[in-house]
């Protein structure tokens, strides 16, 4: 299971949760098709794709205004970790990863 956190960034604390148990494919972004839909101006109608592959998670930025983990620009994609913070562009959401392996 994956759970996603949208985070209060003042507070440090969750706004609101999301958790998958079967998908193998999480989209993020503000259109409606998304698994995740974040109404944000800096955030793209699709903007990251989380996928599983095997035994780990990788995330793939697709956004214009970037994507950071851990505050580091992710170019194309990266391995995702448990408790991960990804950041949809520099000034966005903030979404906190726990990865529950079985």
């Amino acid at each position: 299971m994956i759970t996603l956190s949208l985070m209060n960034p003042a507070q440090g604390t969750s706004i609101r949760d999301w958790s998958f148990t079967e998908e193998t494919v999480i989209r993020i972004g503000r259109a409606p098709d998304n698994e995740v839909v974040l109404l944000s101006s800096v955030v793209s109608r699709h903007h990251v794709e989380l996928r599983r592959e095997r035994a780990h998670w990788e995330i793939f930025s697709l956004g214009a205004n970037g994507t950071f983990i851990d505050g580091e620009q992710v170019t194309d994609q990266a391995k995702l970790m448990d408790g991960a913070t990804i950041r949809l562009a520099a000034s966005g959401p903030i979404i906190q990863v726990k990865i529950d392996h079985p």
